[in-house]
């Protein structure tokens, strides 16, 4: 039988370092993923795993009783499969390296031996200072030999980027390859995997371990696509505040090593390409609906309103108790469910003794199939700090709950239609919170109102979408994979007859300047490779920006006359009347800067002609 979708041909590997039953909404998002491409596609998915874990098969099991891991996915772990390996060289990067010193060390110390919950030894702990944080591991085979040896001298995982070395061994104890770094022995297991296919899709939902596969030598035939599951930025969150972590920084900034970067609504979008331009590697693709299907309104609770989350301080569920508080003082019967795990649970029990709530709100631990509970509730809540677009509240929706959240970014405005399938209170407010959900727990002809609408907004989830634009992307990513180069250079030099003599960009008013300013000036673009096709030529750009405020002016500009294979003219119109529309609380202090987007690659720089030092973004 013919499938009901079609992707391009391929090896489909979705990568994660670990995966866990109880693991949040990201983990969630790849393993229903995967389930959905197996069942629609007819192509075999694996899940990849990495971590240092010995009871996968548990996993598996569990798993697969609560429907999560169909038959067809296939969930390998690297460990597992070294350890049953007949040919431990093939990954080798081919080149003779002399085993080190710690390894040989490593053969006359100590150890102690971990077991499995089945009672079989499966790894040796040396402790290398005796201070239970600097290790060698000897991981085993079932015969008790070692094949793998690794330096974690240096703590942290077992799958991050030290450059912890890794030694291969035979069952005699015989060296057979000999690696760098953990992450260099995941590239080369990933290497192995995919080295028969013409390609081989590799599809990542953690930016962390992504960057491991990311920073590495990539194959010929490997596509790169790494799902972004939470906002990249600090609060207040503009396009232009900084990073989230050191990890986001990290990310952004390698953001040219992806074939498809994809985020989960267009607001994301929107904010990456203010800060990095318009990338051809960028791609909104949200979370599927698997299915939904109406109920009669009276299948629901009219008391009961619902969180599932993981309990945990992004959710900031303490919120949502204060204002269930002032929801039961007004509706007495009202009452709450609670589901998932987490470090706050404790805290946030307290807090609901602490307020009085304890009849009325109940924490029922994790449900890994939370959709019966959707369908009883009357309003679904969510109070969280940011999201990129929660699986929870889309699997609210598709089944017909009513929503209260919070508008925050970036997930909630994509799917809640204010008034409509229910609605979003400004950030904080726990009284409007309180308010909207009093009104749809008492009336009952509102939530069944809200209930059908959030079904009509599931439509815009459903699969047909969601694989038609699975494989418009695939498609692109192919037909683009010639063109990933990098900027490897770009310099703007603006004339300076714009501006009064010996004055900067920054230190006009807009008292003083004319209704229209006319800039041209000459950019420098090189690439690496260094070739610019005409098919790829380079978007070039200035635009107007203030350091206290979040708005961009991108003015009339024109890439007119090429001065070479580099070097072109400039020319931009900067209207007076825009400047003052888009900055009506400033009059100076602005910034002019160039930015140029070239397929994958961008730059973005500040260029004010008269700047003794000009400021990169990057």
């Amino acid at each position: 039988m013919e499938p009901p979708y079609h992707l391009p041909d391929g090896r489909y590997t979705m990568l994660n370092a670990s995966i866990r039953l109880t693991y949040g909404g990201a983990t969630r998002s790849q393993l229903l993923r995967a389930r959905l491409f197996s069942e629609n596609t007819g192509l075999p998915i694996e899940l990849a795993t990495f971590d240092a874990y010995p009871e996968y098969d548990t996993e598996r099991k569990l798993l697969t009783s609560k429907g999560l891991l169909p038959p067809q996915v296939h969930l390998r772990n690297m460990y597992e499969e070294l350890a049953v390996s007949s040919d431990l060289g093939r990954f080798s990067d081919g080149t003779d390296k002399e085993i080190p010193s710690w390894f040989r060390e490593s053969l006359s110390r100590d150890f102690a031996v971990e077991y499995a919950k089945d009672g079989r030894p499966w790894r040796r702990a040396i402790d290398v200072n005796g201070d239970r944080r600097s290790f060698y591991f000897q991981y085993l085979r079932s015969d008790g030999s070692v094949y793998a040896t690794v330096d974690r001298r240096v703590g942290g995982s077992d799958w991050d980027r030290q450059n912890r070395g890794v030694v291969l061994t035979d069952p005699a104890g015989t060296p057979v390859a000999v690696l760098s770094s953990v992450p260099e022995l995941i590239n080369s297991w990933i290497r192995v995997m995919g080295e028969r296919e013409k390609r081989h899709f590799l599809l990542f939902d953690s930016k962390e371990s992504g960057r491991l596969i990311a920073e590495q030598p990539r194959e010929d035939n490997q596509f790169l696509l790494l799902t972004a599951h939470t906002p990249h930025l600090q609060p207040p969150r503009h396009w232009n505040s900084p990073a989230a972590t050191a990890d986001w920084h990290e990310t952004i900034s390698g953001l040219h090593h992806w074939d498809a970067f994809i985020v989960l609504s267009d607001a994301h979008r929107a904010d990456l390409e203010l800060a990095e331009g318009k990338l051809n590697n960028i791609f909104v693709l949200p979370h599927p609906i698997a299915d939904s299907s109406p109920l009669n309104s009276e299948d629901r609770d009219p008391n009961l309103a619902l969180i599932v989350c993981r309990l945990e301080k992004q959710k900031r569920v303490q919120d949502a108790l204060h204002a269930f508080r002032r929801v039961v003082d007004e509706v007495p019967e009202a009452r709450l469910e609670i589901y998932g795990e987490g470090s706050k649970r404790a805290e946030w029990e307290e807090l609901t003794r602490s307020l009085g709530l304890s009849d009325s709100v109940k924490f029922l631990g994790y449900d890994p199939n939370p959709g019966r509970q959707y369908r009883r509730a009357s309003a679904f809540l969510m109070t969280s700090l940011f999201e990129a677009q929660p699986l929870s509240l889309l699997e609210a929706i598709s089944h017909g709950s009513p929503i209260v959240a919070y508008d925050i970014k970036y997930g909630p405005a994509q799917m809640v239609r204010h008034g409509s399938n229910g609605y979003l209170t400004r950030e904080g407010d726990i009284e409007d919170f309180a308010r909207k959900t009093t009104s749809v727990l008492r009336d009952p002809s509102l939530s069944s109102q809200m209930s059908r609408a959030s079904f009509e907004m599931a439509e815009n989830f459903q699969l047909p979408r969601f694989f038609a634009a699975w494989n418009d992307l695939l498609e692109t990513i192919c037909q683009q994979k010639e063109g990933r180069l990098e900027l490897e250079q770009v310099s703007a030099a603006l004339d300076n007859g714009f501006l009064p003599s010996g004055r900067s960009f920054s230190s006009l008013t807009t008292v003083e300047m004319p209704d229209a300013l006319h800039i041209t000036g000459r950019v420098a673009v090189r690439t690496r490779p260094p070739s610019i096709h005409d098919s790829a030529q380079p978007t070039i750009q200035l635009r107007v920006q203030h350091p206290h405020n979040p708005n961009v002016l991108y003015l009339e500009t024109a890439d007119s006359q090429r001065l070479g294979d580099e070097d072109r003219n400039l020319t931009a119109l900067l209207k007076k009347s825009d400047l003052e529309e888009l900055f009506a609380d400033h009059t100076t202090g602005f910034e002019l800067w160039c930015e140029t987007t070239l397929n994958n690659a961008h730059s973005l720089f500040r260029c004010d002609p008269t700047s003794a030092n000009p400021a990169h973004r990057k």
